[in-house]
């Protein structure tokens, strides 16, 4: 599984609370996720900023182009025991063959 993003446009929005009227402001930018053994990627908007002021969503700055894998820390377990995925800036790191060829081995197989 990898990532990879192919534009530097940003997409910026707005979203109000419904619970208390509360404006937040986004920025996302579009990606690509790709899976073993699946034929086209999946296409999905990796969020940058989620902020109370316009002013800190616009000084967040596009993700740079290129094919990124998945840190560990992208992967957790929800409250209901589930495996959950969150994929935001943080949680990639640029490819390289050996760290998609250097998977762990468990000592359990």
């Amino acid at each position: 599984m990898h990532v990879v993003i192919e534009k530097d446009e940003l997409i910026k929005d707005q979203i109000t609370s419904r619970k208390n009227g509360q404006v937040f402001y986004v920025a996302e930018q579009p990606a690509l996720m790709f899976v073993d053994h699946s034929e086209y990627p999946f296409h999905f908007k990796l969020r940058l900023a989620f902020e109370d002021s316009q002013q800190a969503r616009d000084s967040v700055g596009p993700v740079a182009k290129g094919k990124y894998m998945l840190a560990d820390s992208a992967f957790a377990v929800s409250r209901f025991g589930e495996l959950a995925l969150q994929i935001t800036p943080k949680h990639l790191k640029p490819y390289s063959v050996s760290s998609a060829v250097n998977i762990p081995r468990s000592s359990a197989a």
